[in-house]
């Protein structure tokens, strides 16, 4: 048994955000890569849900096209068809700062205990309090301000 005592994060900010494109086309993705980069700090360090492995893949190859080959090591796509050593491997390097965005499925996700992950995206919504589970891996640390869209 548990007691909820409700959700008491005031750094963490939800935001409805509605999608302009087909889901297909992931094109709403874009608007979270940075325009100008100068360095790999200028993408905020963000977990992004997708539904299916296959999305996740395409979407990471999506945003990895529209950087310039430097910055392809800051996005990674893990899934539960990821190999244990893969995943250790990425999850490592988002701990620590390396990768910034991580395409993953709710299989990979969900469990993460990241401090200072800024932005959670659910891309594709089944249900608001699935969408508000997610998002809740954002901002554990109380001294970032993180969003879940």
């Amino acid at each position: 048994y548990g007691i909820d005592l409700g959700l008491n994060r005031p750094n963490l900010m939800f935001l409805v955000w509605p999608m302009e494109h087909l889901v297909e086309s992931m094109a709403d993705l874009l608007a979270f890569i940075p325009k100008d980069l100068t360095e790999h700090s200028a993408f905020v360090k963000t977990l992004v849900y997708l539904k299916t492995c296959r999305q996740a893949h395409r979407a990471c190859r999506l945003c990895c096209h529209l950087v310039e080959r430097q910055y392809h090591n800051v996005m990674y796509a893990v899934t539960a068809m990821s190999s244990e050593s893969f995943k250790d491997n990425v999850m490592q390097c988002f701990l620590d700062g390396r990768c910034r965005i991580l395409f993953a499925t709710m299989a990979v996700g969900m469990g993460t205990d990241i401090p200072d992950i800024e932005q959670v995206v659910v891309f594709g919504v089944d249900s608001l309090s699935s969408a508000y589970q997610k998002g809740g891996c954002s901002g554990h640390s109380p001294s970032i301000h993180a969003t879940m869209i």
